[in-house]
């Protein structure tokens, strides 16, 4: 029996559309480590299986977490250029997890110690470059009233005399590309859609995959193609000002046969007229809305750097999912309102054109990890500038 012939057609509408912009951004460094309960075991995801002498901190993911989760390595190479700092390393603990006071402590100085092997042995970095300590619990801890909070006090803290060793990476002038226009639309046609036994639409840029679609039986009259977050970084580098896609359609009968069917259709870059700088403002106190030195120094840099005629700033604050809703909104305005008082006092003449506390409305990394958490409960400085005439 043969297959079932197809047609495949775009939908007139409008193209697909990414957008390019010239991006500097500040990732601070989460200067904490987190544990397992009851375990000193420095989870997997903070160690580097790279060679230490092909790493890079500029060639690390333009990504919050991709970034923190490299931290230990980060510190490690920065140790190893500034000969005159020294790490210390706060061991804590939940406070209970251990079953007495001594066993914490215990707990608190295993945990510590593993962080100190784990950067010395892969940094080669002598012993009297670390101090270790001990607390029952983080000097700032997380609330208990919440299991999370209890999690997040299993953790091991960085100083340094040395403000350079934790100062966040900063990646200067990268093109980011986001999707504007998402989404487009395939008309399918199948004769004999009894036949049809399954299908896949495979969505391609010069014969190299972008994306794919598939389903059981017969395909829907009308496919929607979405791009997505990661398949438009994978274009825009790649892609013309204006250029297409190539979509591919198979359909798999009952017998094993196939027909295929493909279309063109367009995608359009554009490119913004503005420069953008960010800044995401981390470890509050709790329940307090006082911007630290750390917070205020980043700051500093980040205004001075970025502000010139025509540069218009927006001031965000968001929290975690944990707490009351009206309280999260307020804490986050407080927040927001105090990050805009101070930005004032450094640049009086930028322009600020919005400043509020969303609360928990937008999750950006997940609140099922405490890295996530702490990443949520943030202030976002964001400074749009327009491009200079060439």
């Amino acid at each position: 029996m043969l297959p079932p012939p197809a047609v495949l057609a775009s939908v007139e509408s409008a193209p697909l559309e990414i957008r390019e912009t010239v991006v500097t951004q500040t990732f601070p460094l989460l200067p904490y480590v987190f544990f397992d309960s009851a375990s000193a075991a420095l989870r997997s995801r903070y160690r580097g299986n790279d060679a230490t002498e092909q790493f890079s901190e500029l060639e690390l993911p333009k990504q919050t977490l991709p970034i923190y989760y490299r931290m230990l390595d980060i510190v490690g190479a920065r140790m190893g250029r500034e000969r005159g700092a020294v790490l210390v390393v706060t061991g804590a603990t939940d406070g209970a997890e251990a079953g007495n006071a001594s066993a914490n402590r215990t707990l608190a100085q295993q945990r510590a110690q593993s962080v100190v092997d784990y950067i010395r042995t892969r940094w080669n970095l002598p012993a009297d470059r670390f101090k270790i300590r001990v607390a029952d619990k983080p000097t700032l801890s997380s609330n208990e009233a919440y299991a999370e909070g209890v999690e997040e006090n299993r953790r091991v803290e960085l100083s340094s005399n040395v403000g350079a060793v934790l100062d966040p990476v900063v990646h200067t002038r990268f093109n980011e590309y986001v999707p504007v226009q998402p989404r487009h639309d395939f008309i399918v046609r199948v004769t004999d859609p009894e036949q049809a036994a399954g299908w896949d639409l495979n969505v391609a840029h010069n014969s190299r995959s972008v994306g794919t679609k598939s389903g059981s039986s017969v395909p829907p009259s009308t496919v929607s193609f979405n791009l997505s977050q990661e398949m438009t970084n994978q274009l825009g580098p790649v892609v013309g000002t204006v250029d297409t896609l190539d979509a591919h359609l198979h359909v798999l009968n009952t017998s094993n046969g196939t027909v295929h069917a493909e279309t063109r259709f367009p995608l359009i870059k554009s490119v913004s007229n503005f420069e953008v700088s960010r800044l995401s403002l981390i470890v509050f106190d709790f329940d307090r809305s006082d911007i630290s030195e750390q917070n205020k120094e980043m700051m500093r840099r980040v205004v001075r750097s970025s502000t010139r005629a025509g540069s218009v700033a927006t001031i965000v604050g968001s929290t975690d999912r944990l707490g009351e809703l009206k309280h999260n909104l307020s804490l986050s305005s407080q927040r927001a309102t105090s990050v805009e008082q101070f930005v004032r006092s450094i640049s009086p003449q930028l322009s600020i054109s919005e400043v509020k506390g969303i609360g928990p409305a937008v999750l950006p990394y997940s609140n099922d990890l405490p890295e996530g958490r702490f990443y949520c409960r943030t202030v976002s400085l964001t400074i749009t500038t327009p491009l200079r005439e060439r």
